[in-house]
C-alpha cells in the first residue's frame, strides 16, 4: 500500500476526512470532528513515531488553535509517549496516539467514527504522573 493510500485508509477508519492535499499539507493528513471540538488534526506515519515526530505535531495543533490531535502509526517509542504525556501535563493539550493493529481488532461494518471505549489507544496514564 502506498503512503497516500495508507493515510487515506487510516483517516477514514477513525471517522475522519482525509486532506485532499497530498504534499504541502503542513503536517495534517486529515481532520476529525469530536464531541468537544471540530476539525481536530490527524497525522499518520508509516513508521514508528518518535519524540521529534510528536514535537512537530504539537506545533501543528497549536498553529491550528486546537486542543486535541490524533497521531497514527505502527508503534510509538517510549520517548514519544513521554512527550505526549508532557504535552498534556504542561500545555493542557491532548494528542491521541492510535496504533494500526488496534484498528483491525475493532473492524466496523462501515467506515465511520469508532466509539472511543472500543478503540484501544496507547496508555499514557503512567507518564502523566511524572513531574
Amino acid at each position: 500500500m502506498n503512503h497516500f493510500t495508507f493515510q487515506y485508509w487510516f483517516v477514514r477508519r477513525i471517522g475522519g476526512t482525509p486532506n485532499p492535499r497530498k504534499t504541502g499539507d503542513k503536517g495534517i493528513d486529515g481532520k476529525v470532528d469530536t464531541k468537544k471540538e471540530l476539525n481536530c488534526p490527524i497525522e499518520i506515519k508509516q513508521h514508528n513515531i518518535t519524540r521529534p515526530d510528536v514535537d512537530k505535531f504539537e506545533t501543528v495543533i497549536k498553529r491550528n488553535n486546537k486542543k486535541t490531535g490524533y497521531m497514527g502509526a505502527f508503534e510509538f517509542t517510549k520517548g514519544a509517549i513521554e512527550e505526549i504525556a508532557r504535552f498534556k501535563r504542561e500545555e493542557k493539550l491532548t494528542i491521541i496516539p492510535i496504533i494500526v493493529k488496534d484498528l483491525f481488532k475493532n473492524e466496523p461494518k462501515k467506515y465511520g467514527i469508532i466509539e472511543k471505549d472500543k478503540l484501544k489507544t496507547v496508555n499514557i496514564s503512567k507518564f502523566l504522573k511524572k513531574q
